[in-house]
């Protein structure tokens, strides 16, 4: 039996360090297929072509591009005043005191006004009001 385990997980050990190996490279008849064939010639050829069309006029006019786009970000904050002052610009825009107020007041003209609205309230001791509680209460 312990051999029968022995045998088991050397078995496992080398299916396991088998499949780690790279596969094999393909070989030199192959290659030269894939070269022969002209729809391989012809993206090769184009490829290249791309590749070296890139000119220097090209890559100064992506680099003024991207200095302009750059100067439009907001400069990062480096100094814990220059934070601290962005931060209270930010609160002070934001925490408006007018419209605070204004919130308050419309609160207070909501509370007044569900104040005035009459409460209905069932009147428990008449035995057609109980049936009604009863049948909307039984699922």
């Amino acid at each position: 039996m312990n051999k029968l385990i022995i045998a088991l997980i050397a078995g496992t050990f080398a299916a396991v360090a088998v499949a780690q190996t790279p596969a094999p490279a393909p070989k030199e008849s192959e290659k030269a297929k894939l070269t022969q064939n002209p729809k391989a010639k012809e993206v090769g050829a184009v490829t290249t072509e791309a590749s070296t069309t890139n000119t220097g006029a090209t890559d100064a006019k992506n680099q003024k591009a991207n200095v302009a786009k750059s100067k439009q970000d907001p400069k990062q904050l480096t100094t814990a005043k220059e934070k601290e002052k962005a931060v209270q610009s930010v609160t002070t825009k934001e925490s408006d005191t007018s419209s605070a107020q204004s919130m308050a007041a419309q609160q207070k003209a909501n509370v007044e006004k569900s104040k005035q609205q009459p409460k209905d309230r069932p009147t428990m001791g008449t035995p057609a009001n109980e049936k009604a509680l009863q049948k909307a209460s039984t699922p």
